[in-house]
């Protein structure tokens, strides 16, 4: 680059060093020659950075080069920070180091000024949409089945009649203790096992469990969608396939026309671009269970060749 002749990136990609699926974006992104900046949440403070709100305008100056993001040149932000992240950290970081993680945190999303590009997703979309409870009244708005769900810390409102409970966090868990980092799967257990002492201290979303059921994941992209169905080695899974990746496989199937208007739906009302949708079919009838609007899909792009990362960098780009 020449002294005095800064970059103007068309796409901003906010990430992190081991996000693999924005490797997949870049990579197309590279094929089309589109100009990007990726910011790293790791690498910020190695970095010169300036934001200018009124104007609006962000100045980064990063391995002796100058990149200089305007709205006139902008077109795309890939917001890929889970809005869980937001808070100050483990327990294992210093104050400091909590301190400067809130506030990187906060940066990124002052860069909200740039009203004018197309967000995927727009963090205040993205804060809205994680929410679960928010997730199954619009699901339900929009068409959908959902099982029978309580958010509660006690055992006396518990889904009425259900023998078979489905388990999971209000929001993502995620923690470290020393060395060690724990990741909350959702979990299939008896009713009888949840009890006023194992309850008390946490809320908790409790749900009908679907079962038996076939797992899918659709993955959206503006109108562009892509269904998995989820299949264990050993038969149907029980509980959370996540928790089994080296252990299941992964088929591609249609979205029927239902489906795809209750889908349609729902990314309107939540107000997302993008989503990657968990459902289960059961005896036919498909329920939802959540969306993600952060999700993974590198994976099946890898294994079915779903197109998703060359949908991302259309939309980023600034087509509609």
């Amino acid at each position: 680059m020449t002294a005095g002749q800064p970059l103007h990136p068309q796409v901003l990609l906010l990430s992190s060093r081991i996000d693999f699926a924005c490797d997949y974006v870049i990579s197309a992104l590279r094929e089309l020659g589109v100009p990007y900046l990726r910011l790293n949440s790791e690498d910020l403070d190695s970095m010169e950075l300036a934001l200018s709100p009124s104007v609006p305008r962000l100045r980064v100056y990063a391995e002796d080069d100058d990149y200089v993001l305007e709205p006139d040149s902008l077109k795309g932000i890939f917001f890929r920070r889970p809005v869980y992240l937001r808070e100050a950290g483990t327990g294992s970081q210093s104050g400091p180091e909590r301190l400067a993680r809130s506030q990187w945190g906060v940066f990124l999303r002052s860069l909200m000024v740039f009203e004018q590009a197309r967000w995927i997703n727009h963090p205040a979309r993205v804060y809205f949409a994680e929410h679960k409870a928010v997730q199954l009244l619009v699901a339900r708005q929009a068409g959908f089945r959902i099982p029978e769900t309580v958010i509660t810390n006690s055992a006396r409102h518990l889904p009425a009649g259900q023998s078979t409970v489905a388990i999971k966090g209000l929001e993502t868990i995620l923690f470290s203790e020393g060395e060690r980092e724990f990741f909350g799967y959702t979990q299939v257990v008896e009713r009888d096992m949840l009890s006023a002492e194992n309850l008390s201290a946490l809320p908790t979303v409790v749900q009908a469990a679907v079962a038996p059921k076939v797992d899918l994941r659709v993955t959206v992209v503006g109108t562009q969608m892509w269904c998995a169905e989820i299949h264990g080695l050993n038969g149907a899974i029980p509980g959370d396939w996540r928790e089994l990746k080296d252990a299941v496989t992964y088929r591609p199937r249609g979205v029927p026309d239902d489906l795809r208007q209750c889908i349609v739906a729902l990314m309107d009302r939540l107000g997302l671009a993008y989503g990657a949708i968990d459902l289960a079919e059961r005896n036919g009838q498909i329920y939802f269970l959540e969306i993600n609007p952060t999700g993974e899909w590198a994976w099946l792009e890898k294994q079915l060749g779903f197109p998703v990362s060359q949908e991302l960098v259309r939309l980023l780009g600034g087509e509609r």
